[in-house]
């Protein structure tokens, strides 16, 4: 009698790295199935976040966990945040590294909170000064590049981005008598090119201490990428590439850089348009699995990145009128690694209906492993987060560095003044002297 693959998977799946490496010498399948298990590993013990963005009564955080596509998966539970009262307006930010802020709409009654989805630890934050004359205001959780999270707050008078604070968490300090881990709220000059674009209602994507929302103008039919350095604390534009269908552009996190993304009308193919350090497109084409496209193709999103650096590609109505489908109760999501442009299929429960028809719905991967349930809101904010970028990522930048020193090489060599020229000269001198020199000695 043979083994399903999928038995075999789920087998070895629970020993451990070391024994899975001798376990390669039994056979060429074994082999072959053991090549990609350190990923699997790395999947076992990752959960999907969602939740929707922005104040609203639908005050929900729901959670799932991958599995691979021949065992029965983990449907998604359903948890209050904000409080006991169901029906309260409560906002949430996304999930990052296990941690999220809940906030409720401004005023001398408004709260902000920082929250541990692994423990439902919470710890009170103080509201940016603001918020006492304007009931308009939104967050923006994220994480800077050297690994310091920092919120972004944005005070709106009808419908004008009018105050804009950043918060530095993490640090130590005294608030209401209670040692709390955050700084005190900075101010920033109000952006003027913020008004007349409709980034209240957008999420927010963190990527490489950057935020960034895809908008459109309210008074032109145009959209525009909008960033934020969560470095620098400055706003700038970004303009979508020219090829791209722009109304169906979609922001994902693809090998470490910002990426928007669209299919192309009646095919497989997903074309995706990635942000170097240069601000300049490089674009890349995936052919995606037929279950993503055959049925709402335009529901196509990501659901994160893995910690080896894939990104997730699912559609949450890809089965919606499959119904000879066993799976048609789950989401299907894959796995793209870019290198051997190969896909790993897992999927999770289906998410509620009543969340799915919201536009603007918040995705995170978030890690599940037994040591995350155990740490608290301190160890969560010190605790580095896991880089997505892969080898493919690191050989790009490696040769993009190059390529800027053989640049500044040339430019130096161009702009040579009369100056420069003598003192090589005179190094040159210096160094045959000495070499000289050392001969005779």
């Amino acid at each position: 009698m043979e083994i399903p693959e999928g038995a075999v998977i789920e087998i070895l799946l629970r020993l451990p790295l070391k024994s899975l490496y001798v376990c390669k010498c039994v056979s060429k399948w074994w082999c072959s199935i053991i090549s990609d298990i350190e990923k699997l590993h790395h999947a076992r013990n990752l959960g999907i976040f969602v939740s929707n963005f922005g104040c609203s009564s639908f005050n929900y955080l729901f959670q799932s966990k991958l599995t691979l596509n021949n065992i029965s998966p983990t449907h998604f539970i359903k948890q209050l945040v904000g409080g006991a009262d169901e029906y309260a307006e409560i906002g949430l930010t996304q999930v990052i590294n296990g941690l999220f802020c809940t906030y409720t709409p401004a005023g001398r009654t408004g709260v902000l909170t920082l929250c541990n989805c692994y423990t439902s630890e919470i710890r009170d934050i103080p509201l940016p000064r603001f918020s006492r004359w304007t009931r308009k205001i939104q967050f923006y959780f994220g994480i800077d590049r050297l690994g310091i999270y920092k919120l972004l707050s944005l005070g709106f008078l009808a419908d004008h981005v009018i105050y804009q604070q950043v918060l530095t968490l993490g640090g130590m300090n005294k608030f209401n008598g209670d040692i709390i881990t955050t700084r005190s709220w900075m101010n920033m000059f109000s952006p003027d090119f913020i008004p007349d674009s409709d980034v209240m209602c957008k999420p927010s994507i963190c990527i490489d201490g950057i935020l960034y929302w895809l908008i459109q103008f309210k008074e032109m039919s145009h959209r525009k990428i909008l960033a934020f350095s969560l470095s620098r604390y400055q706003f700038y534009y970004i303009s979508l590439p020219a090829q791209m269908v722009v109304a169906a552009a979609t922001m994902v996190n693809f090998m470490g850089r910002f990426t928007v993304g669209c299919l192309d009308s009646g095919s497989n193919i997903l074309n995706l348009w990635r942000l170097n350090k240069r601000h300049r497109w490089n674009k890349h084409s995936i052919n995606l699995p037929e279950e993503l496209v055959r049925c709402n193709r335009n529901m196509w999103c990501s659901f994160g990145n893995l910690p080896t650096g894939e990104i997730l590609l699912a559609n949450p109505k890809a089965n919606d009128n499959d119904n000879d489908n066993d799976d048609s109760s789950f989401i299907p999501i894959y796995s793209y690694h870019h290198s051997t442009r190969k896909f790993q299929r897992f999927v999770v429960g289906k998410l509620t209906s009543c969340l799915l028809e919201k536009s603007s719905v918040q995705i995170s991967c978030v890690e599940l492993n037994s040591s995350c349930h155990s740490m608290s809101l301190e160890a969560l904010l010190l605790k580095q987060p896991i880089s997505v970028l892969s080898e493919e990522e690191l050989s790009f930048e490696e040769e993009e560095m190059t390529l800027e020193e053989e640049k500044m090489t040339r430019g130096l060599k161009h702009f040579r003044t009369p100056q420069i020229s003598k003192l090589l000269r005179l190094f040159k001198n210096v160094n045959t002297y000495v070499s000289d020199s050392s001969k005779e000695v």
